[in-house]
């Protein structure tokens, strides 16, 4: 069986902070990505986020202004986007995903309750404090890209 891997993109690609008028790339993000692609997933890397067609067209400005498929290997048809977060599930069944980092324990909870086995939180988010907690003992914590590069190809 082939792995496929489902990246969400804020909060876990680009950062929710703005930096000036930019929200920049996580730390390490990018080499790890193409590690990620080049040693464990290979074409089977996938980003998968919810909004409005303004909102996707801001994404994609910001995938192309940061080179993202030459950083990373990863091509831009591999951005799929759903209206409401619900419609990530769906997404990632469709692309048969193995594996997924979200920064919402509410998006990790629905995958896994459709059978997706291999579930990072990363970082995390504060408005989810205390909510979805029944899914705790099924994902892995990453903090950071180095801890998923630790946990997914063991450095």
């Amino acid at each position: 069986m082939s792995r496929v891997l489902m990246v969400d993109i804020g909060g876990v690609i680009m950062s929710h902070t703005k930096v000036g008028d930019f929200y920049p790339p996580l730390p390490d993000v990018f080499s790890v990505l193409a590690r990620l692609k080049n040693e464990l997933f290979g074409e089977n890397i996938f980003l998968v986020s919810s909004g409005d067609i303004a909102f996707r067209i801001q994404i994609y400005e910001w995938l192309k202004n940061y080179s993202f498929p030459h950083a990373t290997g990863i091509p831009l048809p591999n951005t799929h986007f759903g209206y409401k977060r619900s419609e990530k599930t769906r997404i990632c069944l469709e692309l048969k995903v193995t594996h997924a980092i979200d920064d919402r324990r509410e998006t990790l909870m629905h995958l896994h309750q459709a059978g997706i086995k291999n579930l990072y939180h990363f970082q995390g988010r504060e408005d989810e404090d205390g909510k979805f907690l029944s899914v705790v003992p099924f994902i892995k914590h990453v903090a950071s890209w180095q801890e998923v590069a630790k946990e997914l190809l063991g450095s």
